[in-house]
């Protein structure tokens, strides 16, 4: 369920319990449940921060309401467009409603933002991978934890079908299209427990997590990989021998006959 949030308090709190100052944050957006849209009225609130500088606390800001990450402008090409880190995709993509100060100015379909695309099925993976893992392990091992590892399932479903949405093309993404997999996963915590309810879990939602891996690797086929990896390999051996090339010269030298 949604609950309209007061952007220009939040802002205002925003300020007050990280103490940075003003003119060092050059975009602010609001992502987590509220975001997906299913956030709960206790829920706490997530920010992404893009500043010039860390405040006193570093890159994270973590309270009882309020959850921020910062990152620092100067790393934002390495981590958006080479890199393709889904945190900052998200807010890359963030509607209006959740953008309280905008640093990025036009938005584009993601095949076009990315330095190579196919960074977006490596990155994707992994993370996705390690938070299926992660729900297993909250569920059923002795670091017990109910809440964490019903998200880390949904999150791991959910963040495939947000870049399967991209790779469709679309630049306006429905952040809310798994939010019933996440009320259905709190539902059979209701009647079931730890291995009983990860055996229901795996039973009725590996297979779509599986899905959406294969429809994933169709969007971005192995070549693409081998490409990537071919890339950085090269981009290694240059930065070894002190030259400093862009991503697009690259792909111009593994591309010439």
């Amino acid at each position: 369920m949604e609950y309209n949030i007061n952007k220009t308090n939040l802002y205002n709190n925003f300020l007050e319990l990280t103490n940075i100052f003003p003119d060092s944050v050059k975009g602010l957006y609001i992502t987590g449940s509220h975001q997906y849209g299913c956030n709960r009225e206790d829920s706490d609130i997530d920010l992404t921060a893009i500043v010039n500088e860390y405040p006193s606390c570093g890159e994270q800001f973590i309270s009882d309401k309020l959850n921020v990450n910062f990152y620092k402008v100067s790393s934002i090409h390495r981590l958006l467009f080479t890199e393709a880190y889904i945190p900052l995709i998200e807010a890359f993509y963030a509607d209006e409603k959740d953008i309280i100060i905008s640093f990025f100015i036009d938005t584009i379909p993601i095949k076009d933002l990315l330095d190579d695309v196919s960074q977006l099925r490596v990155s994707c993976s992994q993370l996705t991978s390690n938070s299926w893992v992660k729900g297993q392990k909250k569920l059923v091992t002795s670091d017990y934890d109910l809440n964490m590892g019903l998200k880390s399932i949904f999150h791991s479903i959910r963040i495939q079908d947000f870049v399967i949405q991209l790779l469709d093309g679309t630049t306006t993404p429905n952040y809310g299209s798994c939010n019933y997999i996440l009320y259905d996963l709190f539902s059979m915590s209701e009647k079931l427990y730890r291995e009983e309810l990860w055996d229901a879990i795996k039973s009725k939602y590996y297979a779509i997590y599986k899905d959406k891996k294969s429809r994933i690797k169709s969007l971005i086929p192995k070549e693409g990989l081998n490409s990537h990896k071919r890339k950085s390999e090269l981009l290694e051996i240059l930065k070894k021998h002190g030259v400093t090339v862009s991503s697009s010269l690259v792909e111009d030298l593994l591309n010439f006959n």
